[in-house]
């Protein structure tokens, strides 16, 4: 019996079956999932240093939907993306497959289910003058892309530049990252009304909260 697109798969393969598709399922969603399913969404964090380690992800009406604190001493690189700051519901946990490599994979988990629901793989030195991630089906082949698009080696030396990126799957661009000035803190838009299904809201998010969090790493280290 064929299996419906959107049913969850187990953590060690989470995409067999439907890789003529979508790159993530279209899920039971679950909490995480259902929580995170707009079609466009807010993201937010402060400007400077050690208070930019905190992201918060809102709904179009500026409800808050998520919130993330990326720890500062961690040997493995990971971070959980909770449901509000009281860090009491985990919904998304995104960690790294080693703790040290060039074309690094990042797994991110449902915490509700303890399933995968996407991979994320750098390109090493690319993204160094172009944010770059791989995204990966259950064979571990790039079946989609996160690309900065628009003045990247300009903001490399200058930050306060405004940044884009677009999400592909396929060769189709389902969705779209945008900063928004602000004086105080930086502001992002993440479109995905382009989505129809062919990626999981809950991989959607966590990608650019991931992307953002590199971002922010790499100004601090200027």
């Amino acid at each position: 019996m064929q299996t419906k697109l959107g049913e969850a798969k187990a953590i060690d393969n989470p995409l067999a079956g439907f890789r003529d598709q979508s790159m993530v399922l279209r899920p039971e969603w679950g909490a995480a999932g259902a929580r995170l399913a707009h079609p466009r969404l807010i993201l937010k964090r402060p400007w400077f240093s050690l208070l930019g380690r905190k992201m918060y992800v809102y709904a179009p009406n500026r409800s808050l939907l998520a919130y993330v604190k990326r720890p500062l001493f961690k040997l493995r690189d990971e971070f959980t993306i909770y449901a509000d700051e009281s860090e009491t519901q985990p919904l998304l946990l995104v960690k790294a497959r080693s703790v040290i490599g060039i074309n690094m994979s990042y797994d991110v988990i449902d915490c509700a289910s303890k399933q995968r629901v996407g991979t994320i793989r750098s390109r090493g030195w690319e993204s160094i003058f172009r944010d770059t991630y791989d995204l990966l089906d259950e064979r571990e082949q790039p079946v989609g892309v996160f690309v900065e698009t628009g003045n990247a080696m300009l903001r490399r030396l200058f930050p306060f530049l405004l940044g884009e990126w677009n999400i592909e799957v396929r060769g189709q661009t389902i969705g779209r990252v945008e900063q928004v000035w602000q004086w105080f803190e930086k502001e992002f838009t993440l479109d995905l009304s382009a989505n129809r299904d062919a990626m999981d809201p809950r991989f959607a998010v966590a990608l650019t909260v991931f992307a953002l969090i590199r971002e922010s790493r790499r100004e601090q280290n200027g």
